[in-house]
């Protein structure tokens, strides 16, 4: 960059140190790297600045339009010039030290903004020492020649000081219990409405579900989340209460409890949405005992159902599973599968540390473990986590655990009708003739 654009602050950068702030006041720094690192923050971050300072001062030779950036390049600049004119002065006190590392912030994020701002003063302080001639202006010849790897040396202890720090502060950061609460409440909400979308296809258990061979469990989950997403004054993470019960839901509620009507069929028909209807008929016949289960039923195919007479027979469900669209399965309602959500071990609860019921009737646990204590360490060291001082990644884990068991009757009659698509290859289609009505049973008492 030529020698003109710093003509503004070679005087200044020799005998003195002046800036300009949004409010109009002179700001004169007491000759510690602290200013000097404050303020590069403060104009390298356009987010502190309440009236942007191209808008508050006029910039000769600027339209001030578009030249924000280039005007706190400037600025920033500047305040690297002061940083080099730091290894100029001299001691007069036993206690100066004018080239110690300035005094961090407490904040998490402070301390994380100073971090990325390290990265551009390493660009400024490239660009001044490239320029021979601001150099040569400055007299800083000799300084920069003998200094040169003490710089270097100053802004990787720097770096160090501040992830070490962020280390520290996010290791002794003690968890919120707000969003502890949060994560609980949520949690609650989303597994037990997830469960009550389910509630139709099951019946009271009865002793022919207790006495059958097909059960079928879902269960919850651990997993490790950032510790910051449990801390204050730290960086904020979108959806840290509901993501992991979200994923449980996904995972395990809606995919298990669909799958488990496939396992549980005991005849298959591969049809279409043209005769459907043709197949319904013969399978049901006159019976008013029945219910058809839909699983992912697109929009044509429920139009279709949804126009006929067996309307009042379906019962619409989801399913994440990747390969379970536009099922139907056909079967009496004594048939249906039971639920039974099971009350937890002790020495599972004890070992996940599942003090908090945050379903009653579901029996949902929950608990979140800051696993960086020294009480936790056995937990932390079943994750194989690397344990460094500077880590600014910690973790807690967090569990949501429950156990529901689904029971299917042995002696059962569940009819599955796939329908075909030309988009997903499911073998060939079952002649219409095919198709027999849904056999009859007496029921057990």
């Amino acid at each position: 960059m030529p020698l003109r654009d710093y003509w503004w602050c070679i005087p200044v950068a020799k005998y003195g140190a002046v800036l300009f702030t949004e409010s109009g006041a002179v700001v004169i720094t007491d000759y510690t790297m602290t200013q000097i690192f404050f303020w590069f923050e403060y104009f390298r971050n356009e987010f502190k600045h309440r009236t942007p300072i191209d808008l508050r001062y006029y910039f000769p030779g600027l339209d001030n339009l578009g030249n924000r950036r280039q005007v706190n390049y400037w600025i920033c600049c500047y305040i690297t010039i002061l940083f080099l004119r730091q290894y100029s002065l001299h001691k007069y006190y036993i206690y100066q030290d004018f080239t110690a590392l300035p005094n961090l912030p407490d904040d998490v994020l402070e301390l994380s903004s100073w971090l990325d701002s390290i990265s551009f003063f390493e660009k400024c302080l490239n660009n001044i020492l490239a320029n021979k001639e601001l150099i040569v202006e400055l007299e800083f010849e000799q300084l920069v020649e003998t200094k040169r790897e003490d710089f270097s040396l100053f802004i990787n202890d720097l770096k160090k000081a501040i992830k070490g720090k962020i280390g520290r502060q996010k290791l002794n950061a003690e968890l919120s219990e707000e969003k502890i609460r949060n994560f609980y409440s949520k949690s609650n909400e989303i597994i037990s409405n997830a469960f009550d979308v389910y509630k139709p296809i099951f019946v009271a258990k009865d002793k022919e579900h207790s006495k059958g061979e097909l059960k079928l469990s879902v269960n919850g989950e651990i997993t490790l989340m950032s510790k910051s997403a449990f801390t204050d004054n730290d960086v904020h993470h979108l959806n840290y209460d509901t993501v992991f019960a979200g994923a449980i839901v996904n995972n395990k509620v809606k995919r298990l409890i669909p799958n488990s009507f496939l396992i549980a069929r005991t005849k298959r028909y591969l049809l279409n949405k043209d005769n459907i209807l043709i197949a319904l008929n013969k399978i049901v016949g006159n019976s008013s005992d029945i219910i058809i289960v839909g699983v992912n039923i697109n929009f044509q195919l429920e139009e279709i159902l949804n126009a006929s007479n067996f309307k009042r027979y379906i019962q619409y469900i989801p399913s994440t599973e990747y390969n379970s669209q536009d099922i139907l399965f056909i079967l009496r309602k004594y048939d249906l599968p039971a639920i039974e959500h099971k009350d937890l071990k002790e020495d599972e609860k004890e070992e996940l540390q599942l003090n908090n019921c945050i379903n009653e009737g579901l029996k949902i646990y929950a608990s979140i473990i800051d696993i960086n204590k020294e009480d936790n360490k056995a937990i932390k060291d079943k994750w194989n986590l690397e344990n460094e001082p500077d880590n600014q990644d910690l973790k807690v884990q967090l569990a949501i655990a429950f156990l529901s068991i689904i029971y299917w009757k042995d002696e059962r009659e569940i009819i599955q009708v796939n329908i075909a698509s030309e988009y997903r290859e499911q073998g060939i289609q079952n002649d219409i003739n095919d198709v027999e009505p849904l056999p009859d049973r007496k029921i057990k008492k």
